[in-house]
């Protein structure tokens, strides 16, 4: 009986273990379940905001690159800058200074200098005179032509000429107009020019930047196209084609090539190189 009683025991024992352990992973199923599913709602929480701190990185990204594409672009000179950055250096050159305000005389004659330079006639002529087309037509300029496109191409007639003349100047704060000329010309046709007067000191000073002309006083003063008409001046033409007005104005006599003619230089000849 005792034994009977052990083995009974031991039995139910047995049933209550096996019974009980059912019921305790049953209860612990939803607790793991619901852990589980916290952490779930947890983790699609930190992802949506991985998400968008991508989207803003991806936005921060986008706009530093557009920035520095403008600026790039920026950093990139127009025509009409690289002239006007030319005329400066050239005009404080001959001024000798950066810091004071070049003349108007020495801006005007640098961005002569400049246009007759970089608007050929010619270049415009033999395009006119191979494709024979009007002025706009694919390969000819029209006569109001964008300033930058006339640089770039550097092709022109009188009015594109006088009007990038014009755009140089003006960028240094001082007042330009346009000087007209209608004539007749030896065939008996009507013809017309277009120049520019530039006012400093006061008074109105002639240019034509097509052919590189103008008249001085006997102090080197550009004079008005009213002076000039009344027959006033020296004239001074093709100066600029070749070489350089301001580097003229300070040499003796006017022209920087005196020293090739003064006797007290010594010209020394050089056997040239093989260039092969």
């Amino acid at each position: 009986m005792r034994r009977l009683a052990y083995l009974t025991a031991l039995f139910l024992a047995a049933t209550g273990f096996v019974i009980a352990a059912p019921a305790v992973a049953h209860d612990k199923q939803p607790t793991e379940l619901q852990s589980l599913r916290a952490r779930a709602r947890v983790l699609h929480a930190q992802v949506r905001a991985l998400r968008t701190q991508r989207a803003e990185l991806w936005a921060t990204l986008s706009g530093a690159l557009g920035n520095r594409a403008k600026a790039k672009a920026h950093l990139i000179p127009t025509p009409l800058g690289v002239a006007v950055a030319q005329v400066r250096h050239e005009a404080q050159w001959a001024q000798g200074s950066e810091a004071a305000r070049p003349s108007g005389q020495l801006i005007a004659e640098a961005a002569m200098d400049y246009v007759v330079g970089h608007v050929s006639v010619g270049a415009y002529g033999y395009l006119e005179l191979v494709h024979r087309e009007p002025p706009g037509g694919p390969h000819l300029p029209p006569y109001r032509e964008n300033v930058n496109t006339v640089l770039a191409i550097q092709t022109g007639i009188c009015v594109h000429a006088e009007r990038s003349f014009a755009a140089i100047v003006e960028h240094f704060g001082f007042r330009v107009r346009d000087v007209g000329f209608d004539f007749v010309d030896p065939t008996g046709a009507p013809d017309s020019h277009s120049a520019a007067e530039v006012f400093y000191d006061r008074g109105w000073h002639f240019f034509d930047p097509t052919y590189g002309q103008f008249w001085t006083d006997p102090a080197g003063n550009v004079l008005s196209i009213n002076d000039v008409r009344a027959g006033q001046g020296v004239e001074h033409r093709n100066d600029a084609s070749f070489t350089n007005v301001i580097e003229d104005r300070g040499a003796p006599g006017g022209k920087d090539t005196w020293f090739e003619t003064d006797p007290a230089t010594t010209v020394i000849f050089v056997r040239p190189k093989s260039r092969g």
